[in-house]
């Protein structure tokens, strides 16, 4: 290494890589996770927003209806935090590829039941409706956002 040069590990430097995300999804899902609840260096700039949204919260676990209850010591997989403009949403599938559910009835933050706009933020998908359904590989994660203020 030169001189004023910084060892970094193989996560640090791919955080300047979007494309390594879309090929490991357990790498994605840890960044969101961390963008989420903590600490965040994240090559995509709508989760980068998340963690440096102004109203500084992190995001908790919710239990959608029928989901099961989380398990003490085990990631569970519904996520809601409240931003300056809405609310963020994560979805993981911690135990191995499956397809989550949540209705937006469910989410901590969005006041009952109704149709929300939301935007997945690692894939910039958009969509409408009362719930949201998210096919998930093993460790994958989406985060989606609701705006609720303008």
């Amino acid at each position: 290494m030169g001189n004023g040069e910084v060892p970094l590990d193989y996560r640090m430097r791919s955080v300047q890589n979007q494309d390594f995300f879309s090929q490991h999804p357990q790498e994605q899902g840890q960044f969101s996770s961390a963008c989420l609840m903590d600490d965040c260096c994240s090559p995509s700039k709508a989760i980068l927003a998340i963690n440096q949204d102004p109203l500084g919260k992190a995001a908790a676990y919710f239990r959608p209806s029928g989901a099961a209850a989380p398990v003490n010591g085990q990631l569970y997989s519904y996520w809601a935090g409240p931003l300056s403009d809405g609310v963020v949403i994560g979805v993981v599938a911690a135990a191995g590829a499956s397809t989550l559910s949540f209705k937006f009835a469910d989410v901590p933050g969005l006041g009952g039941s109704g149709s929300y706009n939301w935007t997945e933020l690692w894939t910039g998908a958009t969509g409408s409706g009362t719930s949201v359904t998210a096919s998930l590989g093993s460790h994958d994660m989406r985060v989606y956002k609701v705006v609720t203020k303008k």
